[in-house]
């Protein structure tokens, strides 16, 4: 999976996890400098999935929770 980041600030992710159906696959991701990509690996079985949720974490040092995003 390539994670982009467009901003002008540096994007320090804490967890992704991956949804199909009954199965879920969660992943250590990293920070992300500006206006560059991180290539992540996922799991085995991991690419069927078709929703996320990820975590990163904020200015103020607090995790801010993105939920189900569908992934096509």
């Amino acid at each position: 999976m390539l994670v982009t980041n467009e901003r002008t600030l540096h994007v320090t992710l804490g967890k992704l996890i991956l949804k199909s159906g009954g199965k879920s696959w969660t992943v250590n991701v990293d920070m992300v400098n500006p206006h560059d990509s991180l290539r992540v690996s996922l799991p085995q079985g991991a690419q069927s999935a078709n929703n996320m949720s990820f975590t990163y974490i904020n200015y103020y040092g607090g995790y801010t929770e993105i939920k189900n995003i569908a992934i096509h």
